[in-house]
């Protein structure tokens, strides 16, 4: 068809996942939360006495002081420093989101963020990400194995990791005469992704985890006194998974974790995870899988944002998209089939 959309994924600049919606004759993008851009304060400054905006902009500004992620430098000395030995100075600027709480309550949030697009990097800066299909693959693994499973999520992350570029970075407001230097991963920062997913590494190294080789995101734990026990963590920036076949075992890494880590609290069985929305059949041993919930959050706002009236269709998925291709799919005897098609009609 001419007009269709496609779903995809990314990073605000809040570290947070959000979504957007591209129409190929018309681009737009639509994060799941709304990134307000009318009648906002000018400056950072404007922002902490904004009758509206005012909390949200001094809690950012409390967590960035509170994890040392900016420290004021003497202006004397920071100059000196630009000049003498070409120190790199990046813009601070916010970023104002209007966002719901899990109790569907009215949310705003304040973000400084770093002008990336002038940072020069002096340490790597690649971080990996698993693949939609290695998520399916362990979704796949916790539903016939009927294993538990917990969602966590770090916030703030990147701010808990430090740089490791040796080389200083300052960092300045509009408007403020004051230099900050940048002691942590600061979202906007091209190393950023790379300095928090270390952090990661090395936690994970501590309790007792190491990465797999093919996927430096799946993290297994394995047990030499109990050859059957396993522990897998799955690791999606600062989304985490965590199954295995212990459930006892799987809730005291959780709680080990989050004494090292700032987390939201753990959910078991999640039915939202990354975008995708499970539904569990246990007596079935399986997990279906849809977009449902994403899809229902660009419905929303497409119409609270755009006042667009669209209705949801049902697309059959792409033949190029399937794991399994359709001749595997013909030779699978029918009680298989009707599981991937239908778990609700199957009788046990």
């Amino acid at each position: 068809p001419d007009n269709y959309l496609v779903i995809d994924e990314y990073d605000s600049p809040s570290g947070e996942h959000a979504r957007h919606l591209e129409n190929p004759s018309n681009p737009i993008s639509i994060p799941c939360c709304e990134v307000v851009k009318k009648d906002i304060p000018k400056t950072f400054a404007e922002a902490l006495v904004h009758p509206l905006w005012g909390e949200a902009a001094r809690k950012e500004w409390g967590t960035l002081g509170k994890t040392e992620c900016l420290v004021q430098v003497p202006t004397n000395l920071a100059r000196q420093n630009i000049d003498l030995y070409g120190t790199q100075t990046l813009l601070l600027f916010p970023v104002y989101e209007r966002k719901k709480d899990e109790n569907g309550q009215p949310l705003l949030k304040v973000r400084l963020v770093c002008d990336g697009s002038k940072h020069i990097p002096g340490s790597e800066t690649y971080a990996a990400t698993p693949s939609r299909e290695e998520l399916l693959i362990l979704i796949h693994l916790i539903a016939t194995n009927d294993w538990e499973y917990y969602h966590v999520d770090e916030s703030r992350a990147f701010l808990s990791s430090q740089r490791s570029d040796p080389k200083p970075i300052y960092a300045k407001l509009v408007g403020d005469h004051n230099y900050y230097a940048i002691l942590r991963s600061l979202y906007g920062l091209r190393t950023s992704p790379h300095d928090y997913q270390k952090k990661t590494r090395e936690v994970m190294s501590t309790m007792g985890y190491r990465a797999l080789p093919m996927c430096s995101c799946i993290y297994i734990k394995l047990y030499p006194d109990n050859p059957d026990m396993v522990s897998i963590v799955f690791a999606y920036v600062d989304d985490f998974i965590f199954t295995g076949t212990d459930h006892t075992q799987i809730k005291k890494d959780i709680s080990k974790f989050r004494t090292i880590n700032t987390t939201t609290a753990p959910i078991l069985n999640a039915t939202d995870v990354l975008g995708l929305h499970l539904v569990r059949h246990r007596k079935l041993k399986i997990i279906t899988i849809t977009m449902e919930t994403k899809i229902n959050k660009l419905m929303d706002l497409l119409v609270d944002t755009f006042n667009i009236q669209i209705k949801a269709k049902n697309t059959p998925m792409s033949p190029s998209n399937f794991i399994v291709s359709d001749e595997d799919f013909n030779k699978l005897p029918i009680e298989s089939s009707a599981l991937l098609n239908n778990p609700d009609d199957i009788k046990l």
